[in-house]
């Protein structure tokens, strides 16, 4: 469910409740018009800057309605006091304000570039990454299209958790790249998925060779010495 659909939805049961979003991934994924949730009910917004921004790790935003900011203040008071929200949270001690002043740059670096073009590029990659692997391990892809921005969710072509944790390990490694892998709680017999990220400085190649090297370790002997743990996913 959309988020402005979901707080209406919330405010309309109970109009005192407060809605809070968690968008950490949505900064620089998908279109955010802080705006629009406004109106629809949202009191509080948190996203951060270092995953899809391409601004450093510690980078982020709370946004607060206007109807909400009475109730929100400081743990450390600004030196320009409490005048307004704003300026409450302006300087709060001498910390290294170096991540935050780096977003300006880090906008100035999406705009070049444009902000639809890298969210169209990004989605465009990441389903034609899911038709590929999904293809290439005879396996699901776990949403459409439609419900796809950046990220894809593939089921890995085993399972076998000593064989999906090989693949987590192996990776980093000896190839240099990172994937996640998890299994869906209570999946009989297991069910192993990768979530792969789509940017602008991969294409389809990348993930060519990700859905190769998979291949490649699942048909290999097992290596000794890892066990797969389980991630709190429901299915």
């Amino acid at each position: 469910v959309p988020v402005a659909r979901m707080a209406r939805m919330l405010k309309a049961r109970a109009p005192a409740l407060h809605v809070v979003v968690d968008g950490a991934h949505a900064l620089g994924q998908i279109p955010l018009d802080v705006g629009e949730l406004e109106a629809a009910g949202v009191d509080y917004y948190i996203a951060n800057g270092h995953k899809w921004l391409y601004s450093p790790k510690g980078t982020g935003f709370l946004w607060v309605s206007r109807r909400s900011q009475d109730g929100i203040v400081p743990t450390v008071i600004s030196s320009e006091g409490l005048r307004t929200f704003v300026l409450g949270f302006l300087y709060t001690g001498t910390r290294d304000y170096t991540a935050f002043c780096s977003m300006g740059a880090a906008l100035g670096y999406r705009g070049g570039l444009g902000d639809a073009a890298i969210m169209a590029y990004m989605h465009q990659l990441a389903t034609a990454a899911g038709k590929l692997l999904s293809g290439m391990w005879r396996r699901r892809v776990v949403a459409p299209d439609g419900m796809v921005a950046a990220m894809v969710d593939i089921e890995l072509p085993t399972s076998d958790g000593d064989k999906a944790a090989e693949i987590a390990a192996r990776f980093p490694s000896e190839h240099g790249m990172f994937i996640v892998v998890y299994q869906l709680k209570n999946s009989q017999p297991p069910q192993y998925w990768t979530r792969l990220s789509a940017q602008i400085y991969l294409e389809l190649s990348d993930f060519e060779r990700v859905g190769q090297l998979v291949l490649e370790i699942i048909a290999q002997p097992a290596a000794k010495g890892l066990a797969f743990e389980p991630v709190d996913i429901k299915p």
